[in-house]
């Protein structure tokens, strides 16, 4: 698998709704901007932005952050162009958001091509047939304004968006509400098998014993070859699996336990030390490979009710590998 960063950034506020119109119904003239283009940063947030390029006043000084408010209230598009990575036979290429804050469309050389919302998921977009065979490639991302929420005041039962709370107050914070790519945007080149949603879980830690899962999305039937290594944090393999893989085209799953001799476990702090294993796994078929690594700590976590509590009471009180721990806040 190739990585392709996308670092070259412009972004532009404007009224809402106007980037998708383009044109004004009434006058038929191209509606511009609340603010002109300037250089952005990704991974980053509008409001960076906006200092650099001296356009608001550090909101972290008095009162300024109440002159920023109407940033969050306008839309944002981001903008990058980029030259088409080098053809490779087989290979698709995957463009990838880490992390948008918080609703956005995306638009891909003058087509839109994906809709996103929550600020905690991925956005993947198969580019493939998208990309120009010749000169600059257009990607612009419109983030909405961000949406109506609480702040610290309670009703957290009533909190249906996936978004950070505390950008909207908090008793440590004033309001600020963040819009921006807060994560890295890329174009993953991949054969035609791809490792989606892997997950590692640790069964029980004092045992060292540790589930893997992961799905694996085919392009046509084909076959692949799968590898699980474990490390510890010196280096050295601990546990280590090879698997020949028969795939459907579609979405397949996988899955293998392991068993780590002489587990090191983790500890919260001031309890013992936090030793990490690192989970590598890759995936391989004819036109390429796809890769997944981690790191994984080794702790049991149970919860029990407090010393004399009554019996319909909740479990507050947590042990950690067997033994007690006090709760820092």
């Amino acid at each position: 698998m190739r990585n392709i960063e996308l670092t070259d950034w412009t972004v532009a506020g404007f009224w809402p709704w106007t980037p998708l119109f383009g044109k004004s119904m009434e006058t038929g003239f191209a509606m511009s901007g609340v603010t002109p283009s300037i250089p952005a940063k990704v991974p980053g947030s509008v409001y960076d932005d906006l200092l650099r390029a001296g356009l608001i006043k550090d909101p972290d000084v008095e009162l300024n952050s109440l002159d920023c408010e109407w940033v969050a209230n306008r839309w944002w598009v981001y903008e990058c162009r980029f030259p088409t990575p080098a053809p490779s036979a087989d290979k698709r290429s995957i463009l990838v958001f880490d992390g948008i804050d918080s609703e956005a469309v995306v638009f891909f050389n003058g087509q839109q091509v994906a809709e996103h919302k929550g600020m905690y998921t991925q956005c993947r977009v198969d580019i493939t047939d998208r990309l120009k065979a010749e000169g600059d490639n257009l990607l612009l991302v419109v983030i909405k304004s961000a949406p109506d929420e609480m702040g610290q005041i309670g009703y957290t039962s009533r909190t249906h968006t996936q978004k950070a709370r505390f950008n909207y107050k908090w008793d440590f914070s004033t309001r600020l509400v963040n819009l921006g790519l807060y994560g890295e945007v890329r174009i993953e080149q991949k054969g035609q098998t791809e490792l989606t949603h892997p997950y590692v879980r640790v069964m029980d830690a004092k045992a060292g014993k540790v589930h893997f899962e992961t799905g694996v999305a085919a392009l046509c039937d084909s076959a692949a070859e799968i590898t699980v290594t474990i490390t510890d944090d010196e280096g050295s393999a601990v546990a280590s699996a090879t698997h020949p893989l028969s795939l459907s085209a579609g979405e397949n799953s996988f899955t293998a336990d392991f068993v780590i001799e002489n587990p090191k476990l983790w500890w919260p702090n001031g309890y013992g030390d936090q030793p990490l294993y690192r989970v590598c796994v890759g995936l391989r078929d004819e036109a390429g490979s796809d890769r997944f690594e981690c790191n994984l700590g080794l702790r049991d976590i149970s919860y029990e009710q407090c010393d004399g509590a009554r019996e319909d009471s909740l479990p507050y009180l947590i042990r950690v590998n067997g033994e007690r721990v006090y709760i820092k806040g």
